[in-house]
């Protein structure tokens, strides 16, 4: 390949997946992971009917496993250095040991697990809709999460556990589902103008604007593996996502603490870890450009390189729309069938399918890479077609709209069904089933085969 033609297809790949992370709340997949979770397990008994569990600090797991998290976390970095594809070696300096001052244990432990140390780790859970729990003491988002943005309808849901209460396996793991949305993977990269950022090494951002609250966050929440493979070939830093560190290294905690006697963090850490299981499933954090083909996204991107930059702009604030309207059908549709006891609702019912379960094949390292995201890539132009079609056009078919600023507040179940479009919702609804389906399935195989194996 000649010179000019590679700086041109270079050029035009990084305009081709700038979209991915631009717009902040790109990186957020599934709305409201505890949802998901609460439904999809609630057909499992060894976590639906398993025995309360005492609540512990993470300052007191820390004391008491100090040792052998030090081995277990030197054994994870020769993992993901061996496993996970342009991943950069963790500075010595940061290195969790038997070294690391009580007082300062969990600002140790954060720092080797590279998230961000200003992380809250309250201890508290999430209930369901609508649910409420005797004498527990509600508490503002705010004080589980470092971000800004609005919880919307689930700020009543916060409720605080004390350190010894005892509290139901399930609500730990739902809870905790959603737990890395609250900002643990944000401000990592050494152009984050962070002071943690700079000691991690992890790079710059590989994408996206790092100036954006949740921007940062998204190449540990997505992974493209299934784009044709001059994707890859002129734009490397596709490679650079880290979904499968994460699941990992959070798998991995979480199995140790089951083992030496912690299930408080057993099943927190477990939560953490199907977040990014969860959020492999959502057919837009495993695919760059949903409904448009790698040449069509190269004809754009050349146009943009010579001066034409309307159809580009255009195509990424249309895409942008489709992300954003599928994460506002989603929650919106859960929080109603919660709060109005609707469980046959299709989208429920298909988290429920155990029978699924066993068509796949048994969980490994590789399953996220060579069956979760290789799905999700599989059902994308589909969902893409399925929104263009079902949803009113001016919603994500006029990019001079943007979607959740030009009119905030939008419920997009209650539009379709105040504006009588009633087959429309029932073929969103459908098209949300068929998707659970496959996020319920892989949840279970996960946990079950995974972790609780």
């Amino acid at each position: 390949m000649n010179l000019l033609l590679r700086v041109c297809l270079s050029s035009v790949a990084l305009k081709f997946l700038f979209f991915v992370g631009l717009e902040s709340r790109l990186a957020l997949a599934w709305e409201d992971h505890a949802l998901i979770t609460y439904q999809a397990f609630s057909v499992v008994e060894s976590v639906q009917q398993a025995e309360g569990i005492r609540v512990e600090s993470l300052e007191s797991f820390l004391k008491k496993e100090k040792q052998g998290l030090a081995e277990l976390l030197r054994e994870e970095e020769t993992w993901a250095q061996n496993h996970v594809k342009s991943y950069p070696a963790r500075p010595s300096e940061i290195e969790f040991s038997s070294r690391c001052k009580d007082e300062h244990l969990k600002d140790c432990f954060l720092r080797a697990l590279r998230v961000n140390p200003h992380l809250k780790l309250k201890l508290f859970i999430q209930l369901i809709p609508g649910e409420t729990l005797k004498g527990a003491l509600s508490i503002p988002a705010q004080s589980v999460t470092l971000l800004s943005h609005s919880f919307k309808s689930t700020d009543e849901r916060f409720v605080e556990v004390k350190e010894g209460q005892i509290v139901q396996p399930l609500k730990v793991l739902a809870s905790a589902s959603d737990e890395p949305d609250y900002g643990l993977d944000l401000g990592l990269w050494e152009d984050n103008a962070t002071e943690f950022g700079q000691h991690y090494r992890m790079g710059n951002q590989p994408f996206g604007n790092p100036v954006l609250e949740f921007s940062g966050q998204a190449p540990f929440h997505m992974s493209f593996f299934h784009e044709p493979r001059l994707a890859y070939a002129i734009a490397g830093y596709l490679n650079r996502t880290y979904p499968e560190y994460r699941i990992h290294l959070f798998s991995t905690l979480s199995r140790y603490a089951f083992q030496s006697h912690h299930p408080y963090w057993g099943f927190r850490f477990a939560g953490w870890a199907l977040h990014y299981i969860q959020d492999l499933t959502q057919p837009y954090h495993s695919t760059a450009m949903p409904g448009v083909s790698f040449f069509r996204a190269f004809i754009l991107g050349l146009l943009d390189m010579i001066g034409i930059h309307s159809p580009l702009k255009n195509r990424i604030q249309l895409l942008t729309n489709e992300h954003l309207a599928l994460e506002n059908f989603q929650y919106h549709s859960f929080y109603e069938a919660y709060q109005q006891g609707h469980s046959t609702q299709p989208f429920m019912q298909a988290l429920l399918e155990k029978v699924r379960d066993q068509s796949y094949p048994t969980y490994t390292d590789a399953y996220p890479r060579e069956l979760i995201t290789k799905e999700a890539y599989q059902v994308s132009a589909r969902t893409h077609e399925e929104m263009r079609q079902q949803f009113p056009n001016h919603l994500i078919q006029d990019p001079k709209y943007l979607f959740g600023t030009t009119e905030p507040g939008v419920n997009l179940p209650e539009l379709l069904k105040r504006q009588g479009l009633e087959q429309q919702h029932q073929r969103m609804k459908t098209l949300l089933a068929d998707l659970m389906k496959n996020t319920g399935s892989h949840s279970r195989k996960f946990i079950l085969e995974g972790i609780l194996r």
